[in-house]
């Protein structure tokens, strides 16, 4: 009997010490758990609270826009910003003429050793609307100093692509008014744009 206490004593010794040793660990670990859940139900409870937050936000955005009057429709038709804007040009062509003697013409009207304002043209030019430019052209001629004639050179529409197309059938552009048609070297140049004083004959 002495022996089997003398060998049973030291294994529960050991026994003892093994639980005064890990006893505080396993309630440590307890602790740290209970913290974590803490923590985790915090985090949640201030992500719930976020998003209640945010749905009455929706919900105040929602009912502020069905309260509101519905905007007009925005019209398909493109503006374009320089309409009935139309860009003008003002060119004046001016001839001198000096000569030993004196020169008169069909009429009678002495044209020599003068200065004549021989051509004042205006031009103009805008964009109709996204399917059309416009071209007017006149001008005011002088062959005899002193005597104006007013005349439309060129007035026309260019029609760029039809509202039915994206694009125009084979890059195909459509002109139609008066305009100088691209007949050989000098036909389609104004007055100030001739190489010459005077234009060629025909």
């Amino acid at each position: 009997m002495d022996s089997l206490k003398r060998k049973l004593w030291p294994i529960s010794m050991c026994l003892v010490l093994c639980f005064m040793v890990f006893s505080p660990r396993v309630g440590w670990a307890q602790d740290f758990a209970i913290e974590t859940l803490k923590r985790q139900l915090a985090d949640m409870q201030q992500q719930m609270q976020k998003m209640v937050e945010r749905i009455e936000q929706l919900e105040q955005e929602k009912s502020a826009q069905a309260e509101s009057p519905p905007q007009p429709a925005q019209s398909s038709v493109q503006s374009l910003p320089g309409a009935l804007n139309p860009a003008i040009s003002v060119i004046g062509n001016f001839v001198g003429r000096g000569d030993s003697k004196r020169v008169f013409n069909g009429d009678g009207d002495r044209i020599s050793n003068k200065f004549n304002l021989r051509e004042a043209e205006i031009d103009m030019r805008v964009p109709i609307d996204p399917y059309a430019d416009g071209v007017l052209i006149t001008s005011l001629e002088s062959e005899t100093p002193g005597k104006f004639s007013a005349s439309v050179e060129e007035g026309y529409a260019v029609i760029k692509k039809l509202p039915f197309l994206d694009e125009p059938p084979l890059g195909l552009k459509l002109k139609v008014g008066r305009f100088r048609p691209a007949f050989g070297k000098f036909n389609i140049l104004h007055t100030h744009d001739l190489p010459t004083t005077f234009r060629s004959l025909p």
